[in-house]
């Protein structure tokens, strides 16, 4: 069974280039719970790449991944760790991406070749 699911860091053709920002923007909003994660990521995707969801629904192209670090000391008052932020693309929403990437910048996608 094919996989149906891609990081955003494994796309083609450096087209996880275009998403980076918002991986890092959420990795840096700091002592935050999973849910405001995901929402701020999903913010700005419907912002800032709404064309692709006029006929898709967010909830079944795109997946948040909130994975907090782990501390190695035992003591409650520590500062909070951190966490890290991974971005998964469904193939639907890859094929669409690699579709529009061809018809409107094709010049980015010989660039990659």
């Amino acid at each position: 069974m094919p996989n149906t699911w891609t990081r955003t860091d494994n796309l083609p053709f450096f087209l996880d280039e275009q998403f980076a920002y918002i991986r890092e923007d959420a990795e840096l909003l700091g002592e935050k719970v999973e849910w405001e994660v995901e929402e701020y990521v999903r913010s700005i995707f419907e912002r800032d790449f709404s064309l692709f969801f006029n006929d898709l629904e967010y909830e079944d192209v795109i997946l948040t991944e909130y994975n907090l670090f782990e501390s190695d000391c035992c003591d409650k008052s520590e500062v909070f760790p951190g966490y890290a932020v991974y971005i998964h693309f469904h193939s639907s929403l890859v094929q669409r991406l690699i579709e529009f990437m061809i018809e409107k910048h094709p010049e980015c996608l010989l660039k990659a070749i």
